[in-house]
């Protein structure tokens, strides 16, 4: 029900470490993850075109968009992670997911 986006580490270099949830509970688990002191970030934050500077442009309906927004977020991703804490933000995204699922 979580996974990391398409073909992370094959082929091309991401200086980000996104995944992507089935359902839209990214601000939630961003939340949950943020309550046990590890930083996550949405990928979008809202989308363009649901900022108020934008607001007033014409727009379709960007249902891709609003779907991506509320299902991919951020984890930390950078060379001085230390060792113990890829398997930590693993399993506080497993619990947060759960506890926001039911899953």
């Amino acid at each position: 029900r979580v996974r990391l986006m398409p073909d992370f580490g094959a082929g091309w270099a991401g200086a980000v470490c996104a995944i992507m949830f089935d359902d839209p509970i990214a601000e939630l688990v961003r939340l949950r993850l943020q309550a046990t002191g590890i930083e996550a970030r949405r990928w979008w934050g809202l989308p363009c075109h649901l900022h108020p500077a934008f607001s007033d442009y014409p727009r379709g309906k960007l249902d891709v968009s609003n779907d991506l927004a509320g299902r991919v977020l951020n984890l930390p991703f950078y060379p001085d992670l230390p060792d113990f804490a890829p398997e930590r933000i693993r399993d506080a995204v497993v619990a947060a997911q759960k506890l926001e699922t039911g899953r």
